[in-house]
């Protein structure tokens, strides 16, 4: 299987969103070498950095492999084997990104894990760009120090307001406010009631405010959106927040906030406890605006895991699925189908009106099957023109049938110039002792067997 297509499809799209930056893939060595065949193994090789992750096609055998990443980038890579940054990145199997530095030029790598339907990581793309604003700073030592420096001003705001001098405490104030006010992030100061007594602009801002309307008002009520029977107090994580940091205890993770105008959000978060004299007297609440960020990784996540002409689920995507369902049937028992089918002379719809109408031709013969299968199947494109069907909880006496009438569907569809278009069927079921590659190539046969006898139709077997 040609695990490059989608890779240089995905890095395609990728590069057009961001022409900067560089993009390689790599896939973890102990979930694809037992998949592959002798000859597909020879066209992986470790990466740089650790013999568990293999890149693709190195010698550019392939003739769909991604372009070589520049010089710069791949010295960059290089120097990966030797970061401990990079290191702790890799072993937390999460999106983030760390920075490398070649002689005066900062790069930025993004590291995000590519998970399989169990929410292991199999594959991680890494995308490589040069930064010469970053800072050598990782993200967790940016929130722990970000933290540290407001508690220490904030604790010595709350000081200033016992003072008695009004201009001193107006002041000293003002001085917080401006430096609050140079943060992109949005920071808030809550009370132990619950109301906000400090809020910096970029605060005010994200959620469409002022600075006066926001001050001494309940940050629930300003934060969270409150449909009736939703959201009450009792689960809103601010307050929840304010509760652990009595004892001491913080919160970090993501929320969905309300602006001003209604509409929401969706939030990172880290809410710090403020403690006087062993007592948590507030929170510090630092917030910004992630909506973007999970909208790329939806994205990403969708250029991963499906084919970009049909929008079904890819081979790859397709094969961890299957996985997982064999791993069910063996434990519990329940029946299982296989289907395989072809397009019928695709070769000669494509040499005869263009592959435009061939494509169209693959979207129309994808639209229809999809109104066919139910809810709980699982339908892939397994190849050019080849499709698979898996059929959970379906025995072959049910399966056959299903194959039947899909096939009968397309042969009454008109597909315009070119007519009348037909497909072939191999259908199986599990047997107890098959593995994956028995159960496909069982069904892949029985579809040869069905060409052989005159396509159209269906072949099966158990």
């Amino acid at each position: 299987m040609e695990i490059s297509q989608p890779f240089e499809a995905l890095r395609q799209q990728l590069w057009k969103m961001s022409p900067s930056h560089e993009y390689l893939i790599f896939y973890k060595a102990p979930l694809l070498l037992p998949k592959l065949l002798p000859s597909q193994k020879k066209l992986y090789s470790p990466s740089l950095f650790s013999q568990g992750w293999l890149v693709e096609d190195v010698q550019k055998a392939l003739p769909d492999s991604p372009p070589d990443i520049s010089s710069s980038a791949q010295h960059i890579y290089e120097l990966l084997a030797d970061s401990k940054s990079f290191a702790r990145a890799l072993a937390a199997s999460a999106p983030c990104a760390i920075a490398i530095k070649d002689a005066d030029t900062f790069w930025r790598v993004t590291l995000l894990p590519i998970l399989d339907v169990e929410g292991f990581s199999s594959a991680l793309l890494m995308s490589f760009t040069p930064d010469p604003q970053l800072r050598a700073f990782d993200r967790s030592y940016y929130w722990s120090v970000l933290s540290l420096s407001l508690l220490i001003a904030l604790g010595g705001w709350l000081t200033f307001q016992t003072l008695q001098k009004k201009e001193l405490v107006y002041e000293k104030q003002q001085r917080l406010q401006l430096i609050a006010n140079t943060m992109s992030d949005g920071l808030l100061v809550i009370t132990n009631e619950g109301s906000i007594s400090f809020v910096n602009r970029a605060g005010a801002e994200i959620l469409g405010r002022t600075l006066n309307e926001m001050v001494d008002q309940m940050a629930h009520d300003f934060l969270h959106p409150h449909d009736p029977g939703q959201n009450p107090a009792i689960q809103c994580s601010i307050c929840k927040a304010l509760h652990d940091g009595k004892d001491g205890r913080g919160h970090q993770g993501e929320d969905v906030f309300i602006r001003k105008d209604g509409s929401s959000f969706v939030a990172e978060v880290n809410a710090s406890p403020m403690i006087m004299d062993g007592k948590g007297v507030g929170l510090v609440l630092i917030f910004r605006d992630i909506t973007e960020r999970k909208k790329n990784e939806d994205q990403l996540y969708q250029l991963s895991h499906t084919d970009p002409l049909t929008n079904i689920f890819n081979r790859r995507h397709f094969i961890n699925v299957l996985e997982n369902e064999v791993e069910r049937v063996k434990r519990y028992g329940a029946p299982l189908s296989l289907a395989i089918c072809d397009i019928d002379h695709f070769k000669l719809v494509n040499d005869s009106f263009g592959h435009a109408v061939g494509d169209r031709v693959l979207q129309g013969i994808v639209a229809t099957i999809q109104k066919r299968v139910r809810a709980t199947d699982v339908f892939a494109r397994w190849g050019g023109e080849e499709f698979v069907l898996m059929l959970p909880h379906t025995t072959l006496a049910d399966a056959v049938p299903m194959a039947q009438k899909i096939l009968s569907t397309i042969r009454r569809v008109d597909f315009g110039e070119v007519g009348m278009v037909t497909i072939s069927f191999g259908v199986t079921t599990f047997r107890g002792e098959d593995t994956i590659d028995t159960l496909i190539s069982r069904a892949d046969s029985l579809l040869y067997k069905a060409k052989a006898e005159g396509r159209n139709c269906v072949r099966s077997s158990e």
